[in-house]
């Protein structure tokens, strides 16, 4: 039996599908930080700035520790299990001295203490050498690790020295059930972004290229969705805030009925908005930044603009505007059927750790080629 855990409910949609692959896969749940260690994590973490006092809480090696004992606990109840698949790579998914089975980890991106694009989130100070080697020992450790884009599996060899043969991208999908697609549209309609952090989000951008779109079409509307966290976008025609986060089955019902999702982000990994809008034949336009245009596919899912470019993000905006409503949402739903979403991933996955799965067929998706 593979043991399947991680440290959040991320991991959830593709351990369900990698069950009804084959039987050996089995989800036995989430290693979660306890709330005292939590707590004595933000006591030895605080600065005078708070986002950085957060950020290096959810990186230190208490927390760490204390993830890895409870993740020994949940392993100690399965004492049929013959490996481990974990999702994270802030601790081990178990003791190493004491616990010899073969691990696989699941990762969206490693630390890059170099790269100067990483936002605050991905940076911690007070423990950053630490959980940079704490990383590279996980890392080497594993059989095998898996990525969710091609972006993040560079990464990896060339910060953490991986071979290339150590390291397969197996894609992403979204974080809500699959929707079926609507190709039937109205000319009339409205963008939509959707995130927290609206700076990282480039919120900033997205309402300014509004904004340019209203003045030349007065029925575009852009929606910007989402917590701000620090940054405040001013109020302008053709914009319209909702400052909140909302429902996801509301954010879903937004996003089938969008012209386009914007992804305006400075930086994002891989972001499941994506294929969250791209299933139900929404297409997306995104910033050139990580993992952002792979899961676009330029032009099949919409289109790709340089970060920080107001000017070509109206004129991406303005191309899905005029375009052929149907034959646009055909293509983007295209992209996601052909990357068929965590069934997907999880055949990738299964596939490279030897697990013999159920109706296997030849796949014709580029993802599912050896690297």
């Amino acid at each position: 039996m593979i043991a399947c855990f991680g440290k959040h409910g991320r991991s959830i949609l593709l351990y369900s599908e990698l069950q009804k692959l084959s039987p050996a896969f089995k989800d036995i749940g989430v290693a979660g930080p306890d709330r005292y260690a939590v707590y004595l994590s933000a006591l030895l973490s605080i600065r005078l700035n708070y986002r950085q006092s957060y950020t290096d809480m959810q990186f230190s090696p208490l927390l760490a520790m204390n993830m890895e004992k409870n993740g020994c606990a949940l392993l100690a109840r399965h004492p049929d299990a013959s490996a481990v698949l974990y999702w994270g790579a802030m601790s081990f998914p178990m003791d190493l001295k004491r616990c010899t089975l073969p691990y696989y980890i699941i990762t969206d991106g490693p630390c890059d203490p170099e790269d100067k694009t990483y936002p605050l989130e991905w940076k911690p100070r007070r423990w950053g050498a630490e959980y940079f080697q704490r990383q590279r020992r996980i890392y080497s450790g594993a059989e095998h690790v898996f990525t969710l884009s091609g972006w993040a599996r560079e990464k990896l060899i060339s910060v953490h020295n991986l071979r290339p043969e150590r390291v397969t991208r197996v894609g992403w999908g979204p974080m809500h059930p699959e929707c079926s697609p609507r190709f039937e549209m109205q000319r009339s309609g409205y963008f939509l972004s959707v995130g927290n952090e609206w700076r990282r989000k480039g919120m900033d951008h997205v309402a300014a290229a509004g904004n340019l779109l209203n003045r030349k079409y007065p029925d575009a509307t852009t929606v910007i969705v989402g917590r701000p966290r620090g940054l405040k976008v001013p109020t302008m025609p053709g914009v319209l805030q909702v400052p909140h986060a909302l429902p996801g089955i509301v954010t879903q019902a937004l996003m089938a009925n969008a012209r386009c999702l914007i992804i305006g982000s400075r930086f994002d990994a891989s972001p499941h908005v994506t294929f969250e809008a791209l299933q139900t034949g929404t297409p997306v336009i995104g910033t050139d930044v990580a993992g952002i245009p792979e899961g676009i596919q330029e032009p099949h899912g919409g289109h790709i603009v340089p970060v920080g470019d107001v000017e070509a993000l109206v004129t991406a905006m303005e191309k899905v505007w005029t375009a052929d409503i149907r034959a646009q949402r055909e293509s983007a739903y295209e992209v996601y059927r052909q990357s068929d979403g965590w069934r997907g991933c999880a055949r990738r996955i299964a596939e490279v750790m030897g697990v013999e799965i159920k109706g296997d067929e030849t796949s014709d998706n580029p993802l599912d080629q050896p690297k």
